[in-house]
């Protein structure tokens, strides 16, 4: 090669890497400008749970208030079992208790996207692609659909963004010859991360790619050649494989490497046990507890939002639906990731020969992509019977959120096709090579699907105006797109750089537009704004509502209200509303065992008596007088004077978590109503503490301590065994 000739190839690779940086930097101003501009999305889970839910967890750091229970919603609620709070993940305890709200809140949801990016970046380096190639892939990832369009369920996000993280620290484990103890340590780490986060169905769908990656490590012989450069060093100039290096995968001591790698996991496990207990309470006592049986409840729960086949026209015409999708939320069935990921999967099977040591890597890329395509069909497949009949996977609905396993199996890939693609660039070959009619097919299926639905809206075919978009320019997207960058792929192949260049800005437009028309209308708000709205008239109404935690801002104590696991009620929402005439705390001294709470809560005066499970011997008399000392989340103070034995009934609702300390010890905590809170109370003047100490907590924490211990204990023998510090030993071919 020339110097002017190798001249212009490195200004064109650093054009391609100024393009991925540029865009880079846009998609994530365009996605965190309400952040920069000191304002939160407000739209969704955003505005139905998390900034309400999160809001509370601030204030009662702030003022050292027990915040694992929360009384503004269901009368009463476990919180910390829901999980999605992420109540004791040590960066939500340092933002909130740190920083002004909203700051926190925006700090947490940017974060998210900034760590899938720069794990994803090192895991593509550590397979040795160059600078560019693992920009683009990192960019793939972090902004993919999933990603970008699930942005209001933040701490499912961030548990997804651990992903390839988890990944780099297993292969290092795996590949590396010293200094595991720091990899181990990190596995060990983010494990225990993505369980504080609390969102089990994107735990399960982590530890499905751990799996398929590890399968991919253990079946490697030998060693694993790297196409290109290490973790080490970064070179910017060239797309091109430099020198090939190796690491060493000894197949007699992969399983002893797998067992670090499992300890590394279980140890993990242990750590976040002060979320996974709570949350496994939570489960037993939520309206999903029934559906961890094998029934045809549990089965049709389990297939509520699977995909639809017609979405996967999807890949190739992102916009011909009306709202992106067939189905009822845009951010679960939209599935698009840049038609750039077809174009991939097409030409890798195309030029498979041409991989080298990266058909690995590929090989591995494309089963994940596809097996996170048909789970995600849900029930119009059979491989979700078998998904189900695992015990408790049947507790997860939305089978369509295993398109984050497609999503990023396909950010590999298109590292991959990019650096082959280059490869081929520089060769400049001049043959029209099969493949190029087989990536043919894209442009073409799109512009056959266009023409389909430009027919059904010329002709008024009824289905037309409840899927087809209206409009033409979304229709014939899709081929317009695919046949330009056909087109860059030919020209490219034969010689003309420059079309590689405009290949990656296509690409990247093609991405970046997709999330960012999705976001330019959503709402945003200063969220301390909402604080000087008017609640007035709609106090009478709020509990007659269930997705308004948004007004637990204002104090208000909701009957109902919106979460993942619904708490399990023995009474009726009739009689729910009716219960809101109880008062706070009140004595009664008359009970009833009912067998039927909605019948007999008809035919009483809930003031005066009251509906439990078991019949208690109180004498007859007046009723005593109840004093509210104090009235914290979790913990409530009474005074009670009255002068015979009688119920104490506060509308708070009943968990077994609950604990009643009088001034003569430890009494029993009673489910009154079927729904609230009670305990039997002595006569004369007594001082009574209603705290929330629920075991499942308290064994959380026993647990998450012994496994810090375990860690620290592992460490130790890990280094002593391996020695100290040292560097890793990389072998030449």
């Amino acid at each position: 090669m020339s110097t002017n000739a190798s001249k212009q190839d490195k200004n064109l690779d650093s054009l391609i890497l100024r393009l991925v940086v540029i865009f880079t930097a846009l998609s994530c101003i365009a996605l965190f400008l309400p952040a920069l501009q000191g304002q939160s999305y407000y739209f969704d889970d955003f505005r139905d749970y998390h900034l309400p839910l999160r809001y509370f967890y601030a204030k009662c750091l702030s003022s050292d208030q027990l915040f694992v229970w929360c009384p503004n919603i269901f009368n009463g609620y476990y919180l910390h079992a829901d999980g999605q709070v992420g109540m004791y993940h040590p960066l939500h305890l340092f933002l909130y208790r740190c920083f002004q709200f909203t700051t926190a809140f925006n700090i947490e949801f940017c974060l998210n996207y900034i760590f899938a990016f720069a794990g994803t970046f090192f895991f593509l380096k550590r397979w040795g692609f160059t600078l560019s190639p693992a920009l683009f892939g990192a960019f793939t990832f972090s902004f993919c659909g999933f990603n970008l369009l699930h942005l209001m369920h933040i701490n499912a996000v961030a548990v997804i963004s651990h992903i390839p993280w988890i990944l780099l620290s297993i292969d290092l484990i795996m590949r590396e010859k010293a200094a595991r103890s720091a990899y181990w340590t990190a596995l060990t780490a983010l494990t225990a991360s993505q369980l504080l986060h609390g969102h089990p169905q994107s735990v399960y769908l982590s530890l499905m790619t751990e799996f398929f990656y590890i399968t991919l490590l253990m079946t490697c012989r030998g060693k694993i050649e790297l196409p290109g450069e290490t973790l080490a060093r970064h070179r910017i100039d060239s797309w091109a494989p430099i020198n090939g290096r190796s690491l060493a995968l000894n197949p007699a001591g992969g399983t002893q490497r797998l067992g670090l790698v499992i300890a590394a996991k279980i140890t993990g496990c242990l750590i976040g046990a002060v979320q996974l207990l709570p949350t496994a309470d939570g489960l037993m006592n939520s309206t999903r507890k029934n559906y961890t049986l094998s029934t045809a409840a549990s089965a049709e729960f389990a297939g509520s939002g699977s995909l639809s086949p017609i979405n996967i026209v999807q890949l190739w015409s992102p916009y011909l639906f009306q709202d992106r999708q067939v189905g009822f939320t845009t951010h679960e069935f939209s599935i698009y990731n840049g038609i750039i990921g077809i174009f991939a999967i097409l030409w890798i099977c195309a030029n498979w020969r041409s991989l080298g040591q990266l058909k690995r890597l590929a090989g591995g890329a494309i089963v994940l992509g596809v097996v996170g395509m048909l789970l995600s069909l849900g029930e119009n497949t059979a491989l979700h019977k078998i998904l189900i009949s695992v015990p408790y996977l049947n507790v997860f609905r939305m089978p369509v959120r295993h398109i984050v396993l497609y999503h990023f199996a396909s950010a590999i890939l298109i590292a991959i096709f990019l650096t082959d693609l280059h490869r081929a660039t520089e060769r400049g070959q001049t043959k029209n090579d099969g493949h190029f009619r087989l990536l043919a097919c894209i442009p073409g299926i799109s512009a056959l699907t266009a023409l389909a639905a430009t027919v059904m809206i010329v002709t008024d075919y009824r289905l037309s105006s409840q899927t087809i978009s209206p409009s033409l320019l979304a229709i014939w997207y899709g081929p317009l797109i695919s046949s330009l960058i056909f087109v860059c792929i030919a020209l490219s192949v034969k010689g003309k750089r420059l079309y590689f260049a405009i290949l990656v800005l296509l690409a990247l437009i093609d991405q970046s537009c997709y999330a960012i028309t999705y976001l330019h209308n959503k709402s945003v708000i200063d969220y301390q704004s909402i604080l000087e709205y008017d609640v007035s008239k709609r106090k009478n109404e709020y509990p007659l509502y269930s997705r308004i935690n948004e007004l637990i801002v204002y104090d208000l104590k909701l009957v109902f209200g919106y979460a993942g696991l619904y708490p399990e009620r023995r009474v009726s929402r009739t009689s729910l509303a009716r219960l809101r005439g109880l008062a706070r705390a009140s004595l009664l001294t008359e009970t009833r065992v009912p067998s039927d709470y909605d019948v007999e809560l008809e035919a009483i005066d809930i003031n005066q008596v009251a509906l439990v499970d078991t019949q208690l011997d109180l004498p007859a008399g007046p009723s005593g007088i109840v004093t509210i000392l104090s009235d914290r989340p979790g913990h409530i103070k009474l005074l009670t004077d009255c002068r015979s034995r009688q119920l104490l009934v506060l509308n708070e609702r009943y968990h077994e978590g609950w604990r009643a300390i009088t001034d003569s010890g430890s009494t029993e905590v009673i489910r009154v109503f079927g729904e609230y809170l009670g305990c039997v109370v002595d006569n004369g003047a007594r001082e009574i503490i209603l705290k929330f100490d629920p075991q499942s907590l308290r064994l959380g924490k026993i647990v998450s301590c012994t496994g810090i211990a375990i860690w620290a204990l592992l460490v130790c023998s890990i280094e002593l065994r391996l020695g100290r510090t040292r560097k890793a030993v990389i072998e030449p071919i």
